[in-house]
């Protein structure tokens, strides 16, 4: 198992990974992983492991394979983050791309709270607040957007254009490209699909 599975290590994270029709079978085969290990000086730690299946057969979706690593059972999750990139068994980047909006909405009502009417910044501060907090969330994996549907880029285009109108002051019946114009922004989905 060990000799024929795919391994990525950063830092100290480390993902084993095993491409295979016969899933079950394979996963029987998991306890090599922890006598390569032990061979080799590396300390996995069970609580920061977990299994994770991606498939396209819809009868494997909820499959709770029962592994273990030092005697202890790993958690089997549906949505598992790494390297801050959080991966769904749809392959559509739908969870990440949702975590991704909801961090971004909170960082908006910073720049709301900066842009005051009398008093706020002017809108140059206001885009390049956005270009320094906001933006880096919304493109942050944004190289594999491209098996991401359309529905769920137009979430992250939501969030730029709040923030656009917020830069401009420009009310919601405004258009959408004239919002995004007066704000010097790029639509998002230009920088992913190129």
């Amino acid at each position: 198992m060990v000799s024929s599975c795919n391994i990525g290590l950063f830092a100290d994270d480390v993902v084993i990974w095993k491409n295979d029709k016969d899933v079950i079978k394979k996963l029987r085969n998991m306890v090599a992983i922890q006598s390569f290990a032990e061979e080799h000086k590396l300390n996995f730690n069970p609580a920061k492991s977990f299994t994770f299946i991606f498939t396209t057969n819809r009868h494997m979706f909820n499959l709770q394979p029962k592994i273990y690593l030092k005697g202890n059972l790993l958690e089997t999750t549906k949505s598992p983050t790494y390297w801050g990139f959080t991966l769904d068994t749809e392959i559509n980047c739908g969870k990440h791309i949702a975590k991704l909006v909801e961090k971004g909405r909170k960082r908006l009502q910073l720049l709301k709270f900066i842009s005051g009417r009398d008093w706020g910044a002017n809108s140059g501060t206001l885009r390049m607040t956005y270009t320094a907090l906001i933006r880096p969330v919304l493109e942050y994996g944004y190289q594999v957007y491209q098996v991401a549907s359309q529905t769920n880029l137009n979430k992250l285009e939501r969030v730029q254009l709040s923030a656009a109108r917020i830069i401009t002051g420009l009310k919601s019946c405004c258009p959408k490209a004239i919002v995004l114009y007066e704000a010097d922004l790029q639509p998002l989905s230009m920088r992913i699909r190129t």
